[in-house]
Order: C-alpha cells, then sequence, then structure tokens
C-alpha cells in the first residue's frame, strides 16, 4: 500500500467526490483522508467500483425488463393470409396495421385481424420466436393458432379500444 498507489486512489477520490458533490465536513475528511493514504488502486476497485457496477448493472436489468414484448399473428377476413411480427407495444401495433399507418406486406394483404400472440419478458426471446414460428410450414402455425384460438375469432378487442 505505497504512497504511490494512495496518490492514484487520491486523485480517483477527488474525481468522484466532485462527481457526486462530495461534501466534506471534519468527520468526512478524516475518512477521505484514510481512503486517499492508505488504500490502493486495486482495492478500491475491487471494494468500491466492481459492487457498484454490479449494482448498477441489477437496476438496469430492471429497467429494461419493463416491457411486454410480443409475437403476433394477424390475418385478412378470408383468413388465407397470415402475418407474424413482433412488437413491444401490441395495441399500438394493430392500430399501425388498422390505420394501414406503414406500407409493405400487412397492407397490401388487408392483414389486421388478430389471431394469436405470446407474451414474453425479453425481446431476444421473442425474436427467437418470431423466427422460429416463420420457419414453420403453414400447417404447423395453423395448429399452433387453433390450440391457442380454435375459430380464428379477432382478438383485437383485446388490445384495443372501443
Amino acid at each position: 500500500m505505497g504512497k504511490e498507489a494512495g496518490g492514484n486512489a487520491a486523485s480517483l477520490f477527488a474525481s468522484l467526490s466532485l462527481c457526486l458533490s462530495f461534501r466534506r465536513s471534519p468527520a468526512t475528511e478524516e475518512s477521505y483522508n484514510f481512503l486517499v493514504n492508505y488504500i490502493s488502486l486495486p482495492e478500491v476497485i475491487y471494494t468500491i467500483f466492481l459492487p457498484l457496477l454490479y449494482i448498477y448493472s441489477l437496476k438496469s436489468d430492471i429497467i429494461m425488463n419493463q416491457n411486454t414484448y410480443f409475437i403476433y399473428f394477424l390475418t385478412n377476413w378470408n383468413k388465407n393470409v397470415l402475418y407474424v411480427g413482433v412488437t413491444n407495444n401490441l395495441s399500438r401495433r394493430l392500430t399501425e396495421h388498422l390505420t394501414g399507418k406503414f406500407s409493405g406486406f400487412t397492407k397490401k394483404y388487408n392483414c389486421n385481424i388478430l389471431v394469436y400472440y405470446e407474451e414474453f419478458e425479453y425481446i431476444n426471446n421473442a425474436i427467437l420466436r418470431e423466427k422460429e414460428i416463420k420457419s414453420w410450414r403453414r400447417e404447423k402455425k395453423n395448429a399452433l393458432i387453433e390450440n391457442f384460438n380454435p375459430k380464428w375469432e379477432p382478438l383485437n378487442h383485446r388490445f384495443l379500444r372501443e
């Protein structure tokens, strides 16, 4: 625990205290001097910054997982076309399909009836599931829908207000 390491820790703590608006009083000054003079930089990293980084990563996981993600199937009135999509806001996305906001497959084939959906906590899982389902033959997709919604009834009302 040399003075050189303490000097590195001192500059690190000085930067940290400026960033955090660290108020120094006689009591905190003594603690600050102890840290600067007797704790090496590696000890600072292992005892202060890594635990803080770990706590931050847990917090960011919580923040990142506030959303619910969906994969969904849309069909047309004749039920002869299927569209599989993924979104984090099924209500908004259904509205976009119904209003024809974006030109593309669903607008071209008039797919705006929700007949199937799954919820996911993580976007990666939703995307993987979407890719898996898109690779299936039509018969397997139909069977999935029929297990969930045997009469292929429109489910839009679950996500849209009248």
